[in-house]
């Protein structure tokens, strides 16, 4: 016989699905200590016995629950976390899945158990008893008083069962058994935590039997009439029953089910998220409604909500906490769909799975378009050229329908869902396309997406993940071929595709420190108008909690990915990849992503005076929004006021003078100034608060080059050379400023590997086929040796020549060092020559680093901040002078890499918390990063413990740094950004830099 973990039916014994509802209907929560203890995965269906003595709080996975984040690995109760992206770690053979015992942890089943106290006299004549399970990872078999009532798969999806027959007055038992792994654990690799258990919550519903089993609301818009067309229907035991339902701002009142009314309307979406509270009765129950009026089509190339073509400025969002898993709570939702907002966000794909109903009601509330994702992926058999997917395997057909059938009934009344997605990245096939036509057929108001379906037959967009920015515009311009991944299309076939508005599911792959390049994607979003946007891949870091056992940071947090949790096989920091850390602080690439989706643009030309503001919100104009200006120059001064702007229509644009500059309020005009325009919220939002900054634009006035002064002429010492406060060696290196011992500027030509430097090939050929990391370290230009060849002085300069190179390799950079005094001050002037044949290679940083005094922990710096930029993340910056200490000057990816770069700096001042240090200058602007720790301590470590301050800061002056992109999952970098010795320009290989010293 068949073990029911190894049998691909999705359910028995369960109810029909229908639509998540707010119920006047009583029902009794079971979230909260059940008993717990592990059984054996072969004898998953024998007869529960007595409950176990482990005490488990639902909902909730087992695994983490049984692991505190201060406990050893072999302390963990009932098994261990496991993450892989693709490959499956079981050995393959579907649908059959390990039943060995549970010492060896091959299946863990978790037995769960409690009693439920119902009334001494409970109604099982009008009344009908459900059990309803919200979400049970991944194969759910329960038990009331003893009798076996179903079982389940679908882990993200709901189900219920009628436990009627067996209810008794006062105390009831329930079991349920949740196993890791099942049939389901071949259609649920989505790229995540491999986790376990009742991780939604669990109720008994008591349910009327005049009361209301199923209802759908179908809220169509006119734009050509303003009108809404309105019709809601109702079933009970699978037949429709005749309802009235009140909508009292719509003056429906008594409105009968069955019936479509046509009444003047608001529609709902994103921008304008419209909802008409109600409420649909029955005699035995009353269900909340919250209706949203629109309609969504696809008209020549574009995705159209209420006549409006959509731009979706999306983000891809898993499930996440950092302690609980999948499991969240409503305030956690809450927060994270507020934070969408600020962020500028418009639009989540739930990827890859349907969400918590709960998070469906936050977007219908706050306005976010919403794709919709079936609970399926098989990713894991492209590793076998998808031999025996279950997109093409008839005997998973009925697997696959149940779940996008559940899904669709679940949540076919949310206004925000625009499109039902069929999963991801399980191929194509009957199956998946059966799945589409019965989701066209059943519910017509909505699109079809599904990446998988390359020849979009059965889409009705063609979606593709990771589009490289030159591809993309040929795809703007509808002059793609007709390739594809699963194989070239017939003529037919691509003239079919190239009819269908193009959308980006995935795209700016957010793992570490990026992703670039969003700018430039925005750009050619909006120009082309096939182009309807995308999802940045991901919004949420999967850390998991965990506290160090040992070594100099013994008790601090950190965050743990694949690997960490001795699994045998696992995809490392793959899933750290998102937006925002895994404590929901956002990353400076979500401040990019912020700055590059603001629905308002703002450009000013400082000669004329004048501010351009466009308006990008495709619905709403400006009047909540406030416009200010500000100006301020490098010493901090500012000034600033509202300014005057007339109401701007959407999609429109508008110029506006700037006022003079206030000279009084800004100090003496001999240094670089600027001007700031921000759009700012007039009240405050459900979202953000009054004064909430939606965009801002701004613009240098004017730099005064600034005197140097006479030079002093440097001298010979009896150990070295001295140039104004410059202290040398006799091998011309510096070791001193004034009193503070320095350590000697070297030249670095690589930088700690970001994640898209380790992922992904600098080209096709040869060794070149290493990524950029992979590059810097077989070359070894992570370890570089210096030479001295020169060291004289030079009429007013003391003048050094050395040579930089790697060991084992033709390669060097002779550079030359003019050091020149001006008083106390002392002027660099740098210059690179690369030698040898650096063809092929790619750079990560032209850059000087200095070990400065341990004490010199704050920096006040002119420039772009107060984040981190980079050369294609530079959105979300702005010129000011700005103040932070070392500590708070780093950011701490999970995965410790490159970070802390500021670009655009005029000046720089390091010091002590006297003001003792030093301050740095050049006419050109340049990047700056400050650390505690070395690149190479950096690019060493593999958690944030692993990193441990040292006897100096380390200042680094780039001359040039590489680009970010998203080449850890998308394409290479754009070569714009790409730094090679051949194509340096002269900015990059020769800069003054000017050190002043400081108290």
């Amino acid at each position: 016989m068949v073990s029911p973990l190894q049998d691909t039916t999705p359910w028995q014994g369960a109810l029909p699905p229908r639509a998540t509802a707010t119920s006047s209907a009583p029902q009794i929560s079971l979230d909260g200590p059940w008993a717990f203890r592990l059984h054996p995965a072969r004898d998953i269906d024998a007869a529960p016995g007595a409950p176990g003595h482990d005490t488990i709080q639902v909902p909730g996975h087992f695994q983490l629950q049984g692991l505190e984040p201060d406990k050893r690995l072999d302390e963990a109760k009932w098994g261990l976390p496991a993450y892989t992206n693709v490959i499956y770690p079981l050995p393959v053979d579907p649908p059959r899945v390990p039943l060995g015992d549970i010492h060896g942890q091959a299946n863990p089943v978790g037995e769960y158990q409690r009693t439920v106290t119902v009334p001494d006299d409970p109604d099982t004549e009008t009344t009908r008893w459900v059990l309803r399970f919200e979400g049970a990872d991944s194969h759910l078999t329960v038990w009331w008083n003893g009798h076996r009532v179903g079982h389940s798969t679908g882990s993200r999806l709901p189900v219920e069962f009628d436990v009627t027959p067996w209810l008794r007055p006062g105390e009831n038992t329930v079991v349920a058994r949740v196993a890791q792994w099942s049939a389901a654990t071949w259609i649920e690799d989505q790229d995540q935590w491999w986790l376990s258990g009742l991780f939604r919550s669990v109720a008994l519903l008591p349910r009327p039997s005049d009361g209301i089993d199923d209802h759908r609301v179908v809220a169509d818009y006119d734009p050509a009439t303003g009108t809404g067309h309105l019709t809601v229907t109702a079933e009970r035991a699978g037949e429709p029953v005749e309802c009235t339902y009140a909508l009292p701002e719509l003056g429906l009142h008594e409105a009968v089910t069955g019936q479509t009314y046509t009444v003047q309307v608001t529609p709902w979406s994103a921008e304008r998220p419209t909802l008409y509270q109600g409420v649909l009765r029955a005699p035995g129950e009353e269900i909340r409604l919250s209706v949203g009026f629109r309609r969504v089509e696809v008209s020549g190339h574009q995705v159209l909500a209420n006549g409006e073509p959509v731009l979706f400025l999306g983000v891809n969002r898993h499930e996440w906490h950092p302690r609980t898993g999948r499991t969240l709570d409503a305030a956690t939702m809450e927060a994270d769909v507020r934070l969408m907002k600020r962020l500028n966000v418009n639009a989540v794909r739930t990827s890859h799975y349907p969400p918590h109903p709960y998070f469906l009601d936050l977007c219908d509330r706050y306005g976010l378009w919403v794709i919709d994702e079936c609970d399926l992926e098989t990713h894991g058999f492209e590793l076998d050229g998808w031999q025996g997917n279950p997109g093409t395997d008839p005997k998973w057909a009925d697997a696959l329908l149940n779940r996008v059938q559940r899904m669709v009934h679940r949540d076919k009344n949310h206004p925000s869902i625009i499109m039902w997605s069929m999963g991801n990245e399980s191929d194509t096939g009957p199956n998946i396309a059966a799945m589409a036509q019965w989701t066209r057929d059943n519910d017509p108001t909505r699109l079809i997406h599904y990446e998988g379906d390359q020849a979009a037959a059965y889409v009705d967009v063609f979606s593709q993940m990771y589009t490289g920015l030159p591809q993309l515009e040929r795809i703007g311009k509808v002059e793609e071929g007709p390739e594809s991944r699963q194989g070239e299309l017939t003529t037919e076939q691509h003239e079919v595709r190239r009819t269908r508005p193009y959308l980006l599911c995935e795209y700016a792959h957010a793992m570490g420190n990026g992703p670039g390049d969003l700018a430039q994607y925005r750009e050619l979003f909006d120009r082309y108008e096939r182009l309807i946007g995308g999802f940045v891949w991901e919004w949420i870091d999967h850390g998991i909690l965990r506290r160090a056992l040992s070594g100099p940071n013994k008790g601090q947090e950190f965050y743990a990915y694949g690997g960490d949790f001795g699994e045998e096989l696992h995809d490392g920091n793959f899933v750290i990849d998102g937006l925002i850390f895994p404590d929901r602080t956002p990353s400076p690439g979500a401040l990019e992503m912020a700055a590059v989706y603001s629905p308002i643009a703002i450009s000013i030309d400082p000669d004329q005076r004048v501010a351009t503001v466009s308006n990008r919100y495709r619905e709403l104009d400006t009047t909540h929004l406030d416009f200010h200006w500000i100006a301020g120059d490098e010493t901090g001064a500012r000034a600033e006021g509202p300014l005057n702007l007339e109401v701007i229509a959407a999609g429109d644009q508008a110029q506006v003078d700037l006022p003079a500059l206030p000279d009084a309020n800004l100090g003496e005009p001999t240094g670089e100034r600027w001007w700031r325009v921000e759009a700012r919220l007039v009240t405050d939002r459900p979202w953000a608060d009054r004064g909430h900054v939606v965009a801002r634009g701004e613009a240098s006035i004017s730099t005064t080059p600034k005197a140097t002064g006479p030079v002093s002429t440097p001298r010979r010492t009896g150990a070295g050379f001295q140039a104004g406060a410059a202290v040398f060696d006799d091998r011309g290196q510096l070791v001193r400023l004034g009193e503070h011992a320095i350590t000697a500027p070297r030249v670095e030509l690589a930088r700690a590997p970001i994640d898209n430097d380790r992922r992904s090939p600098v080209a096709d050929d040869a060794w070149h086929r290493l990524t950029p990391g992979a590059q810097w370290h077989e070359l070894g230009l992570d370890r570089l040796h210096d030479e001295v060849l020169e060291a004289q002085l030079s009429g007013s300069q003391l003048r050094v020549v050395t040579r930089t190179a790697p060991a084992g390799r033709q390669l060097g950079v002779r550079t030359s060092w003019q050091w020149t005094a001006y008083g106390s001050s002392v002027e660099l002037d740098v210059a690179l020559d690369f030698e040898g044949d650096w063809r092929g290679i790619e750079l990560g940083r032209i850059g000087l680093t200095f070990a400065l005094p341990r004490s010199w922990q704050q920096v006040t710096w002119f420039g772009l901040g107060p984040g981190e930029s980079y050369p294609d993340s530079r959105t979300a910056v702005w010129l000011d002078r700005h103040q932070l200490s070392v500590a708070q000057w780093q950011t701490p990816y999970v995965r410790p890499q490159e970070n802390g770069n500021r670009s655009g700096v005029r000046w720089a001042e390091v010091a002590d918390h006297q003001h003792h240090g030093v301050r740095i200058s050049s006419d050109i602007p340049f990047d700056i990063a400050l650390a505690p720790w070395s690149t190479a301590a950096l690019a060493a470590a593999e958690h944030t413990i692993d990193l441990v301050g040292e006897d100096q800061v380390w200042l680094h002056l780039d001359l040039a740094q590489r680009g970010l992109g998203s080449a850890a999952c998308g394409p290479r970098l754009s070569e714009e950004f790409v730094l090679r010795a051949e194509t340096l320009t002269e900015q990059q290989r020769r800069r003054r830099f000017r050190f002043d010293l400081l108290g």
